[in-house]
């Protein structure tokens, strides 16, 4: 399949908003807006639905947060038993939350976790045809949580460890951007850190995990989207000068080939791949699935010939469907 080239919507956006598109294209070929991470606070929002999902069901370390003190005292302490008992994690001496938390301790202990989980995925079926990018997309994620927490080790079968900072070491990290020492002040920028150090991750699983393709035309501005990009259209990000297809398909070439007409530049990374004897996802084979066939060089040495001979702005005659 031959992905769409997308040119004229995402200079529209880019023209409305005054800021970079930030987005996917799914494995339908269908381009996926998620310029705000949260979408604009109101009871008519309905821009990137799939963002409280995935906070909902993620796991992740908090860096620092040792349970060392809530171990040794859980015999002594109810409410350190209850800390320890719902934030350990085998292996891990450091906090593991997932979910709704509370005050930095998880709402729920393990099993009832996995049983929000499992009515959560019975509630979003697979989507029939018609349905929106949003659908189909809160479907992958559901199945790729799913596999996450099939063998009851999320870190396992995911393959890596998600992080994020304690509070204090944000704070100390982002003093210069607190308006004020208030509690309020602080709790509400560390609830933005974790959003946007968490949707880092969420990049990652998309394109590698589950076949989405992700279009970078943004740069971030240093700490600023870190900051203040969730509600705002690309804030924090600027233009960059060029632009890039970041995807784990096997034939980059041939999906991307209108693309890489026009000088973007398609960078192939290595797809995770789920073994469901071993219950996790595991690194494509470098050799078997990572080789470039021989009608990929062929594809490759086309594109490079039209570029070579073609102005940028006559290489639309030669796009294929």
């Amino acid at each position: 399949m031959v992905i769409e080239y997308y040119e004229e919507k995402i200079k529209k956006y880019e023209e409305q908003v005054r800021g970079p598109f930030i987005g996917y294209i799914s494995p339908r070929g269908q381009i996926i807006d998620y310029s705000i991470l949260l979408g604009v606070p109101g009871h008519d929002n309905w821009r990137n639905p799939v963002t409280p999902l995935f906070l909902q069901f993620i796991s992740f370390v908090v860096l620092g947060d040792s349970l060392e003190l809530f171990k040794t005292g859980a015999s002594k302490s109810e409410i350190y038993k209850r800390i320890y008992e719902k934030n350990k994690y085998d292996g891990f001496n450091d906090s593991v939350l997932r979910g709704p938390t509370t005050f930095g301790v998880n709402d729920y202990d393990y099993d009832s976790f996995i049983d929000l989980l499992n009515d959560a995925i019975k509630t979003i079926r697979r989507p029939k045809s018609s349905r929106s990018e949003w659908d189909w997309l809160k479907y992958d994620l559901m199945d790729f949580f799913e596999k996450c927490y099939s063998k009851k080790d999320f870190f396992y079968s995911f393959g890596r460890v998600i992080k994020v900072h304690r509070e204090e070491t944000v704070f100390d990290m982002y003093k210069k951007y607190l308006e004020d020492d208030s509690a309020h002040e602080k709790r509400g920028f560390y609830d933005n850190y974790c959003v946007i150090t968490l949707m880092s991750y969420f990049k990652d699983i998309l394109v590698q995990y589950l076949g989405y393709a992700s279009i970078e035309r943004a740069l971030p501005k240093y700490d600023l989207n870190i900051v203040n990009n969730l509600y705002r259209f690309s804030n924090g990000y600027t233009l960059s000068q060029t632009p890039r297809i970041l995807t784990s398909c096997t034939n980059p070439n041939e999906q991307f080939y209108n693309w890489s007409l026009m000088d973007w530049e398609i960078q192939r990374i290595p797809r995770m791949i789920w073994n469901e004897k071993e219950q996790r996802f595991i690194q494509e084979n470098p050799i078997r699935d990572y080789y470039q066939t021989e009608r990929e060089a062929i594809l490759s040495r086309e594109i490079e010939a039209i570029r070579r001979v073609v102005p940028k702005q006559y290489r639309k005659e030669y796009f294929r469907k």
